[in-house]
């Protein structure tokens, strides 16, 4: 169901895409970045729950070649109502992923578009340098077929056109006579011509956006004053202080969540660890002193690690073969014995001690039963 909004273009589900694609665990942790593998989780969510529409709003100056491709095919592949609007700019890999001419794409009158080679840097032998280079012309092949798709041309021609080495930084008007924009809208934001570089763009860009949700946020004092439990009256200075410190908290209180869970995750595994190894002690003890078979180790080892104390209270009853043989007298064979053939030893659990004691008589039911003689 479609947000009701002051902006006529928004359609579904709001997201702000501000930042650098990459995923967490790839990036530094100082920067602001697109977490592409959280992102579409949380699409995948609002999918499930029945939205197929999407307005993003965009700053971004680019990213990770392999993340912005599995965000393009993700959109692609479900084949959502989107919308981009770019806020600032759209450079580099963001540029490319919204370039699906299925979506649509509209600008924001001083926002900045920006194409050029794919990039990278690799460390290693000749070798390595050329496998590197063969990937990123692969990934760049990709990219011009995306871009070529969009503005209705060749990927040659759109190799041709932006495959030199260097940045092509795109007005919006100039992105829309290319067919990579579909519309513009006014904005009081411009950016003066003496930035170029991508990142001082961003940052521009950046800052107004956080400005003009600063000035939204003061018009909205009273509401903020009365969650704080501060005076309607307060200096719009200290309830922004307030509102900064509240944030500042709950990003400590998540960092120090983050580290307790870490810390408890890493005593789970100590523990963990310490009853795998107090059941292996159990069973190497077990067979150690002839209590149970080398073949009877597994089933005794899935028992104990379902019930440790009763395994352990059947093992401490068991003699092993060395205290039943000091009872024994030589090769004397007890008479309630003498008709057992192998089976009923082996029912019995003394074949091992049978063995120990009377090796002759052992390796005589062996042959009758297996009709071969044993191996030792």
């Amino acid at each position: 169901m479609a947000k009701q909004t002051k902006n006529e273009f928004v359609s579904g589900e709001e997201m702000y895409l501000n930042g650098t694609i990459s995923a967490r665990n790839d990036s530094n942790k100082e920067e602001t970045i697109i977490d592409v593998p959280v992102l579409i989780q949380e699409i995948e969510q609002k999918r499930r729950k029945g939205c197929k529409e999407f307005t993003f709003y965009v700053n971004s100056d680019g990213g990770q070649c392999i993340q912005g491709q599995t965000l393009f095919s993700y959109l692609q592949r479900n084949k959502f109502n989107v919308t981009w609007v770019v806020d600032g700019i759209a450079a580099s890999m963001m540029a490319a992923i919204i370039s699906d001419p299925s979506h649509k794409v509209i600008a924001n009158a001083y926002s900045k578009f920006m194409y050029h080679r794919v990039q990278g840097s690799v460390y290693g032998n000749a070798d390595d340098c050329r496998n590197y280079a063969t990937m990123l012309d692969k990934f760049e092949g990709s990219i011009y077929d995306m871009l070529a798709r969009r503005m209705k041309i060749t990927t040659q021609e759109a190799r041709t056109k932006f495959c030199d080495g260097r940045d092509h930084w795109l007005t919006a008007q100039e992105a829309m006579n290319l067919g990579l924009c579909d519309e513009i809208i006014p904005s009081d934001i411009s950016i003066p011509d003496t930035i170029t570089d991508s990142k001082a763009i961003f940052d521009y860009c950046q800052n107004h956006i956080i400005n003009q949700k600063s000035s939204e946020m003061l018009k909205e004092t009273k509401k903020f004053a009365d969650a704080l439990n501060m005076a309607e009256t307060t200096d719009e200075d200290v309830v922004l202080t307030r509102v900064q410190a509240v944030v500042n908290e709950r990003n400590a209180a998540q960092s120090e969540l983050a580290a307790e869970k870490a810390k408890n995750l890493t005593l789970s595994q100590q523990v963990a660890n310490y009853q795998k190894q107090k059941v292996t002690n159990l069973i190497n003890a077990a067979v150690e002193a002839k209590k149970i078979g080398e073949d009877e180790r597994a089933t005794y080892t899935k028992l104990a690690e379902a019930n440790f104390e009763d395994v352990e209270a059947i093992l401490a009853k068991r003699q092993g073969v060395d205290k039943v043989v000091d009872k024994l007298d030589g090769n004397v064979i007890p008479e309630a014995e003498k008709a057992w053939g192998w089976d009923e030893y082996h029912k019995a659990g003394k074949l091992e001690n049978l063995k120990a004691t009377n090796k002759a008589h052992f390796d005589e039911l062996y042959k009758a039963k297996f009709n071969t003689n044993p191996k030792n």
